[in-house]
Parts: structure tokens; C-alpha cells; sequence
């Protein structure tokens, strides 16, 4: 069972869950905690969450305790990471988190899983176009993918699923797609 994280709030109550979980279900079951930032929880993320931790090659604030997380639960992966271009601001009208901010905090942590060999789980809606873009370009820098990815709830067409396999890997238990009921 996979616990996921929205938000730096999150990680404590998913650490939390977690632990208790594990000590309360069969030993068959297994529990996997999961940090990250949902594309919906990007636009909460405080100036203070920015900030830049001086200690840690200058990453900002939220993306050290994700990595910290990492680190402390070495079995754990990232996520729900992602981006959506259909998540408005009903006061507004436009993206409740603008995409280029999403871009920036998706990438970052893909990077931070690739750093570290964790899987990811990908939320991705209405933006496949840029969720292409932002692979390709994580793909051609020095940090490459990571190990493994999982778009969850997938609404993409079969020719993108062709082209995410094609950018991604087509090797076995490398890239893997859920799928929402409406599909």
C-alpha cells in the first residue's frame, strides 16, 4: 500500500501512518511511504518553503525535507508528483498553481528521485504536451530519469502511452500506467 504525500505538511502524518500501519498489519502487507509535492499543493508552497538551505547546495527548503525523507526511509518513493492544466482558481479563472512553477517543482523532483534511485508516482492531466517537453529535457541533462515511473489514474491517449514508452524506457518494469474507471 502506497501512502502518498501532497504537500511538506503531509510528510509527518505519512511518516506517522506508516509506521503504525506497520505495526498493526499482516506481515504480508506492505507499506510504502511516498513524498513529494501534488501539482494541486504547488501554490501553497510558502516563500519561506523557497528559501534556500545554504547547507545543501542552495535546494530550497521543502525540497531538503523530501530529500531528508528519502533518506531517512530508504524504502520509501516520491510522491504524488506531477503537473495538471486543469486545476483552476475559481476566483481567477487560471491555473491555481501556474504551469511553469509546476514545470520547476516537477522537475525537481524528478531529478531528486533519479538522484537517489527512487520511483515516482505522476499525476499528469490536460498537459501531456508539457509533461513530453519537461522528460526530454530531464532526460538530456547529466541527472537522467528515474529508475522507475507510475503514471496513476492515466488519461492519455494510446499514442502517448506509445510516446512516454518510447521517451521513458520500454524495458520491462520501468515505466507503469493506472487507470481512472472512465477510461
Amino acid at each position: 500500500m502506497a501512502i502518498m504525500s501532497t504537500h511538506p505538511k503531509d510528510f509527518e502524518r505519512v511518516r506517522d501512518l506508516s509506521h503504525d500501519l506497520k505495526l498493526h498489519q499482516p506481515d504480508d502487507l506492505k507499506i510504502v511511504p511516498c513524498f513529494g509535492v501534488h501539482p494541486w499543493w504547488v501554490s501553497e508552497l510558502t516563500q519561506e518553503d523557497w528559501q534556500e538551505d545554504s547547507a545543501r547546495d542552495a535546494l530550497p527548503r521543502w525540497l531538503v525535507e523530501v530529500e531528508d525523507m528519502l533518506v531517512t526511509y530508504p524504502h520509501s518513493i516520491v510522491g504524488e508528483i506531477g503537473l495538471d492544466g486543469f486545476h483552476f482558481d475559481r476566483a481567477t479563472g487560471g491555473l491555481k498553481a501556474p504551469m511553469a512553477k509546476q514545470v520547476e517543482v516537477f522537475r525537481l523532483q524528478m531529478e531528486l528521485a533519479a538522484k537517489h534511485q527512487r520511483p515516482v508516482s505522476i499525476h499528469t492531466v490536460q498537459c501531456f504536451g508539457v509533461l513530453m517537453e519537461t522528460l526530454s529535457i530531464i532526460k538530456k541533462s547529466t541527472v537522467k530519469l528515474p529508475p522507475k515511473m507510475y503514471f496513476h489514474a492515466f488519461g492519455g491517449k494510446q499514442g502517448t502511452i506509445d510516446q512516454l514508452l518510447a521517451l521513458c524506457g520500454r524495458e520491462p518494469g520501468k515505466v507503469y500506467f493506472g487507470f481512472a474507471p472512465v477510461i
